[in-house]
């Protein structure tokens, strides 16, 4: 019995530390030889390729991004199920793409679906596996062998491949996915794709501090040629680590790219432009040069940029006017190698200020980039992505809780191709004038001639009321006082003296939809940008007083250039209106329902400056504490004012808390349709 027990004991110890060198540590023994090196995807004549049964095979990108998160679940708790994965692949392939790009390590439940999706499967779904940088992770050091993010980037490229292929165990991980990795999806993998948008400084610290005491690095599989910056030697000294340990480890090779932006792309451009795009750095992956144990090749990636066409006048063309065309077609002929859109999209309708449809952008995105030569493009997202966030509105909100309510003024947030919207309790709030989404909420007009009803889910304050004074025709207002002490009674539009302050008044008006006006002290992006829209201080030049009523604002990127010898500088940022509230529109997006006898609408939390909607706290005064600080509430002033000057009492409207637990519905939206037949989807 006793030796049983010391044979049991050492074959569990045995079959332990095999287990662990084999999915931790990822041990191996690199025995073949290099003709023996499979790459089932590789790089040739400027063209991606597939070996399979059939033989070689060209093939176009058609891609689509994929992020971990779920609604109100952040992406790094990595909550999707393996059936929901599934789903999606099923309706991705369904919309005519053949790949899908995720931008770092997922959970291995991702991998597990993905396996079991392609399994057996004759038209596969193709992985770009790319490896996310770590900013946070750099220091001061001036070796970039010892410095701690590209360190981390290196263990994140062997773990990945580690992952591809099966062969790894990840028990914690606080950015990055986790989990037993067993299975192999190596067959399905394009390549590998560094980095997503890089940090400028960075680079150029890196090109200004990095020892360079060589001429060019020169590694087994990858070298660089003399003109090579630092960084772009530091890449590749990161490919040639993936190269040589995938080939030693797994006998295999598939492309790689360091993925790049326009503003780093390998162009000269005038100095008055470079400086008003913060062009300070280059780089091209034509520095990198293949030896001959490089069989899979390397293509060149690019994130899609907006760029004014001003910025493209060095490009020489036979028309008069050069376009964003015109520049990927020079961007495509000036690399030796595959050029790939890795990330292009745009916000759908239910970003407040989407001035187009997203479905005709990203069509006209897709047929450019094919007549331009690009081998294909990634559109970003499949998915809404709540915990997405945007310089223009990040300063508004809890960045901790932001994944936790959908924001109709943060762009980014409306990427994707399918949408979340929130349950109220058991009930999905439509703004459609049917009042049997409202049948569990109470009134709090009792014993009045108006029926007012509030309520409010993960994504917008509602309101209903029915009340004879309201007609389909004739503007109507409502006043809002979120604030103790910062509201005004007087409207200065209307010549109209209130028996209650508000900081806020909507204007609900039959030509135009929605428009929301603030007073002036309360402007969100006032205190915020002013000085980067016009170069005043907003804490020096104060609002006027008493504070008016304006039209709420929201930054944006200056797409102008300052001309050579302009005399007036152009600031970065500028003010745009939020564009009304929609009135009686499609069903799909519709904010404001208004009928004889009857109004119902929802408004997004920012045009109300709600800084957490789920505690609730507001914005506090900003020219008391010099910026946003929050104050909490438990409920605001709610009037209504009719078109002739007709005003109701004041009501005060409690507010809860929020639940973070929030179920969602998912909802595809037109763009889907639309890129589904233009890459000549399946129908149902």
């Amino acid at each position: 019995m006793k030796r049983f027990l010391i044979i049991a004991i050492t074959l569990s110890v045995v079959v332990f530390v095999g287990f662990y060198l084999y999915f931790v540590e990822g041990a191996y023994v690199a025995f073949l030889s290099e003709d023996k090196v499979d790459t089932p995807f590789f790089t040739e004549d400027q063209q991606f390729f597939v070996e399979d049964a059939d033989g070689k095979r060209q093939i176009e990108i058609k891609g689509v991004e994929l992020d971990s998160s779920y609604g109100p679940q952040r992406g790094n708790d990595f909550t999707i199920k393996e059936d929901v994965w599934k789903r999606w692949f099923g309706m991705i392939k369904e919309m005519g793409a053949n790949t899908i790009r995720i931008s770092t390590v997922m959970d291995a439940t991702f991998y597990e679906a993905l396996y079991h999706y392609n399994e057996n499967n004759e038209d596969p779904l193709f992985l770009i596996q790319g490896i996310r940088v770590s900013y946070d992770e750099v220091n001061g050091d001036e070796n970039g062998e010892r410095m701690r993010f590209y360190s981390l980037l290196k263990e994140d490229a062997r773990d990945v491949i580690d992952i591809i292929h099966g062969r790894n165990l990840i028990l914690t991980n606080e950015r990055k996915g986790s989990g037993l990795y067993r299975f192999d999806l190596s067959p399905y993998v394009i390549g590998y794709l560094i980095g997503d948008e890089w940090n400028q400084d960075m680079i150029s610290y890196l090109d200004h501090t990095l020892n360079d005491d060589e001429t060019r690095f020169n590694g087994e599989y990858i070298q660089t040629t003399p003109e090579a910056t630092s960084f772009e030697k530091l890449m590749a000294s990161l490919v040639d680590d993936m190269l040589r340990y995938e080939t030693n480890k797994y006998q295999t090779q598939r492309p790689i790219a360091v993925n790049s932006t326009f503003v780093m792309d390998p162009f000269e451009y005038p100095a008055h432009i470079r400086q008003q795009l913060g062009k300070i750095n280059r780089f091209t992956m034509d520095h990198f040069v293949s030896k001959d144990q490089h069989l899979s090749g390397l293509f060149a990636s690019y994130s899609y940029e907006e760029w004014p066409e001003e910025a493209f006048q060095f490009i020489e063309t036979e028309s008069a006017k050069v376009t964003m065309s015109d520049y990927l077609s020079e961007l495509t002929n000036v690399h030796d190698m595959p050029v790939i859109m890795s990330s292009f999209g745009y916000p759908s309708e239910t970003y407040i200020n989407q001035a187009y449809d997203q479905g005709d952008k990203l069509i006209e995105g897709l047929t450019m980039f094919q007549e331009s030569g690009l081998n294909g493009a990634i559109i970003r997202s499949f998915q809404d992505v709540w915990d997405r966030r945007n310089v223009t509105t990040a300063f508004m909100y809890d960045l901790q809780q932001i994944h936790e309510f959908s924001d109709a003024l943060t762009p980014n947030q409306h990427y994707g191709l399918i949408g979340f919207k929130p349950y109220r309790d058991e009930v999905l709030m439509t703004i459609d004038g049917n009042k049997s989404d409202w049948e569990d909420v109470t009134s709090l007009s009792a014993g009045t001639d108006a029926t007012i009803k509030v309520t409010r889910d993960h994504a917008y304050l509602y309101i209903m009321i029915e009340s004879e004074a309201i007609q389909e025709n004739n503007p109507l207002y409502f006043g809002f006082d979120f604030h103790p002490e910062l509201g005004v009674s007087h409207i200065n539009q209307m010549d109209l003296t209130l028996t209650e302050p508000i900081e806020f008044l909507l204007g609900i008006l039959p030509d135009m939809g929605g428009v929301m006006r603030v007073v002036e002290n309360y402007q969100a992006s006032r205190q915020q940008f002013l000085e980067r829209v016009n170069g005043v201080n907003p804490y020096v030049t104060l609002p006027k007083e008493p504070p008016v009523f304006e039209r709420f604002m929201i930054a944006e990127r200056n797409q102008e250039l300052t001309e050579e010898n302009g005399t007036e500088y152009t600031y970065p940022y500028t003010f745009s209106d939020v564009f009304p509230l929609v009135l009686n529109g499609t069903v799909n997006q519709t904010d404001i329902h208004l009928g004889d006898n009857h109004v119902e609408l929802r408004i997004p939390y920012g045009l109300l400056n709600i800084y957490d909607p789920l505690k609730p706290t507001i914005h506090d005064d900003y020219y008391a504490n010099y910026g946003v600080e929050p104050l909490s509430i438990d409920g605001f002033h709610l009037s209504m004012l009719t078109g002739n000057g007709l005003e109701t009492d004041s009501i005060w409207v409690p507010l809860d808390s929020l639940s973070g637990d929030v179920s969602v519905e998912e909802v595809i939206k037109p763009s889907y349709e639309r890129v589904k037949s233009y890459w000549g989807g399946e129908d149902e």
